[in-house]
């Protein structure tokens, strides 16, 4: 079911409560390079307004139950949430996020590239941090983004995992030259095949995870990130309306991944 809506009904009032109520003060855990996000985290926990006028679709008794698609002048703002449907524990979850995403290509056709390019102890926020760079097929282009992750326990079972775009400013100018030779190398070898859609950059990107216990299932993963692409690209015109339709689709793609991710590190644990 897909709607309009402002959100203001019963169901969608309750949703917000249980978010902001389950993870007050997260807004104030993480300082962001991009000041954007600590903008992000404070509007989507703190004010029940801010998802007015969102598209959002329903997917009940899916592994995702909800998608949000928010356009505005500064970005686009999405929002997937779900359980899996599986009895994951909060923690494994919160360790797939920040460092088992290395995995999601073996079961996400559409993620090109998903490796690592990092790791170490952010000297600006104190948080260690895994940087990775994806390069995903979202169908009218190909994604291109390094994206750093933290991870912060806010206890009671509950995560939140920041990202970020990675910039130059972020990385020692020695390994950022790597990053770059790495990622280059990654989209010319894409780009010599068989395509005609164009690889595109981020401007920005900024977002996170917050992982919950969900009582009788498991966990809650939900996922926001406000992003906005390079506009001095063609594609913008040639395809800019149909944005929405592929984030939707590119979202659902990624969740899945994740949880296949979350079941196959499940299954390693598992194994004697």
């Amino acid at each position: 079911m897909n709607r309009r809506t402002l959100l203001g009904g019963i169901g969608s009032i309750g949703a917000f409560s249980r978010l902001r109520i389950n993870k007050a003060h997260a807004s104030d855990t993480f300082l962001y390079h991009d000041p954007r996000g600590n903008q992000l985290l404070r509007e989507t926990l703190d004010q029940p307004s801010f998802w007015d006028g969102a598209d959002e679709t329903l997917y009940p008794n899916s592994p995702y139950d909800s998608i949000r698609i928010q356009q505005r002048p500064t970005g686009i703002v999405t929002y997937i949430s779900g359980t899996g449907n599986a009895k994951f524990e909060s923690q494994t979850v919160a360790d797939c996020i920040f460092q088992h995403q290395d995995i999601i290509p073996t079961y996400m056709s559409r993620l090109k590239v998903g490796e690592y390019l990092g790791r170490g102890v952010d000297p600006y926020n104190k948080q260690a941090y895994t940087d990775m760079f994806f390069l995903a097929d979202i169908k009218i282009f190909y994604m291109s983004v390094p994206l750093r992750t933290a991870k912060i326990d806010l206890g009671d079972g509950r995560f939140l995992c920041p990202i970020e775009l990675v910039t130059e400013p972020m990385v020692e100018p020695t390994l950022f030259d790597g990053y770059r030779d790495f990622m280059h190398q990654k989209e010319q070898q894409l780009q010599a095949g068989w395509t005609i859609f164009p690889v595109v950059p981020m401007e920005y990107l900024v977002g996170y995870y917050l992982v919950e216990p969900e009582p009788n299932v498991g966990a809650r993963v939900t996922m926001i990130t406000r992003m906005k692409f390079k506009e001095d690209v063609s594609w913008v015109a040639d395809w800019g309306s149909e944005l929405p339709i592929v984030l939707r689709q590119g979202m659902i793609a990624g969740f899945m991944g994740s949880v296949e991710t979350c079941k196959h590190i499940m299954r390693a644990q598992k194994t004697p």
